[in-house]
């Protein structure tokens, strides 16, 4: 059987793009919020008077103004829980899809596996209903889970191997490598800023200039380490790396999983558990 582009439930696509969407607003209200709160900072070192007004303050009201109603559209719209939430759903209707496709527990009996299948599907779309998926463009149960799920049980192997093993190992490996090297410049420029602000208390102490730039210097190096911490470069970094090598083992093992329908179908549930684990994790670091 050759290998086929893998398409997967409507659910784990409308909540892997709502996911997505709420990821990218998260992101970008924070990292708006940050900038907002340098500008307030620098905006109070300056003074541009224009007439008789300073415009420099005006500048820190419309920044600080901007952080209120940041946050005030964050609390209204919850970005970070569509984060969150469409993960959960897209990543279980994931590992719901691939036991289904490799005939593992609880899906390896044919009598009415496919309504067992939508129940957990049902179940998980009730968790999450005040997710926004948007209309499904596909079924539940996809041509290419059934044509999967129905062919024998070595082609089965090479599909999961190659489309499940490898591809989520490459990922996690991909996205570790990623945020060590981010996270790294982030870690410099921390470095490089707190260097700043040092050497501006020295400039004040020793007389060279009459301005206070500790506090803008202070307030950059704030942002700098909190937009870390949303990141989670670090933690992320090991996180990924040890489900790399987790699925590294299973690439390893799975040459001689396949013995039999009831080993493979136990092996599968042992991957995907060790897959699952990975989110668990983040999901505990993003909401604990």
């Amino acid at each position: 059987m050759p290998l086929t582009p893998v398409v997967l439930p409507a659910l784990h696509d409308g909540s892997d793009a709502a996911s997505k969407e709420g990821q990218h607003w998260f992101i970008w209200a924070r990292a708006a919020q940050l900038t907002l709160l340098v500008v307030a900072a620098f905006s109070g070192l300056a003074v541009v008077m224009v007439g008789t007004y300073d415009v420099a303050g005006l500048a820190g009201l419309l920044a600080f103004t901007g952080v209120v109603f940041v946050q005030f559209l964050m609390s209204q719209h919850q970005p970070d829980r569509t984060w969150y939430d469409g993960r959960v759903a897209a990543e279980s209707v994931k590992h719901l899809a691939w036991r289904y496709a490799m005939r593992a527990a609880p899906f390896d009996d044919d009598a009415g596996v496919d309504g067992r299948f939508l129940k957990r599907v049902n179940d998980t779309l009730a968790e999450v209903k005040n997710l926004t998926v948007g209309a499904a463009g596909a079924d539940q149960i996809t041509d290419w889970m059934r044509e999967v799920r129905a062919s024998a049980l070595l082609e089965r192997k090479a599909i999961y191997v190659t489309e499940r093993i490898d591809d989520q190992r490459n990922w996690y490996r991909d996205r570790s490598k990623h945020n060590k090297a981010v996270g790294l410049r982030w870690r410099v420029a921390l470095y490089v800023v707190g260097a700043a602000g040092a050497a501006a208390g020295l400039a004040k102490f020793v007389g060279v200039v009459n301005v206070d730039l500790m506090g803008f210097a202070a307030t950059a190096v704030a942002a700098v380490a909190a937009w870390s911490a949303i990141k989670q470069y670090d933690t992320l970094t090991l996180t990924y790396a040890f489900a790399s090598q987790e699925l590294a083992s299973a690439h390893s093992a799975a040459a001689v999983a396949a013995t039999d329908d009831d080993a493979w179908s136990t092996f599968v549930n042992d991957t995907e558990d060790a897959i699952s684990r990975e989110h668990r994790s983040w999901r505990a670091s993003r909401t604990g």
